[in-house]
């Protein structure tokens, strides 16, 4: 089975040669009953058979820990202190970002893009700003997409947005 040949299942001298005695004898292994009965610790303790998981084989050789044991025992990198700067940078993001968008909204005509990629850029550009005043020009150019799928996922777009500027004026009152 499994790419093996399972022929020596059937052979009983192969199975003789690979268990300690002959093919009739009781192998010296010693399985637990299925029902099993109670012992106290002293039997336990004295039965050689059985080694608990967690100690060691030798009691006079323990054996050593493979893992650290504690968080305190293992090699952990060092840490390195926060940069001071990383709210200043973001905070500078913010400023471009929002320098660029001022800077972007009249060129927004000027830029040769198909309908649908006009209405695009001014979506992102109302979500990316907030912006409520761009919605009208972003209807106007949702109306001027020729393909009726696409004019239709840009007016669903626009909705979207008008909900969410509602929504947030009327949470805030």
């Amino acid at each position: 089975m499994f790419g093996h040949q399972d022929d020596i299942s059937m052979q009983p001298q192969a199975v003789a040669d690979l268990t300690t005695g002959p093919v009739d004898e009781e192998p010296a292994i010693n399985l637990p009953t299925a029902n099993p009965a109670p012992a106290d610790d002293q039997a336990v303790a004295n039965n050689q058979n059985w080694q608990h998981p967690g100690a060691p084989i030798d009691p006079a050789q323990p054996v050593a820990p493979t893992a650290p044991t504690t968080l305190a025992d293992a090699d952990l990198p060092a840490v390195t202190p926060k940069n001071d700067n990383q709210p200043n940078a973001a905070n500078d993001l913010i400023d471009i970002k929002q320098r660029a968008l001022s800077e972007l909204s009249p060129l927004v005509n000027h830029l040769d893009q198909s309908p649908e990629d006009k209405f695009r850029t001014m979506l992102m550009m109302i979500q990316a700003s907030d912006d409520q005043s761009l919605i009208k020009s972003a209807y106007e150019t949702a109306q001027s997409i020729s393909n009726e799928k696409a004019r239709a996922k840009a007016l669903l777009d626009i909705i979207n947005e008008i909900n969410y500027f509602t929504q947030n004026s009327t949470d805030k009152k």
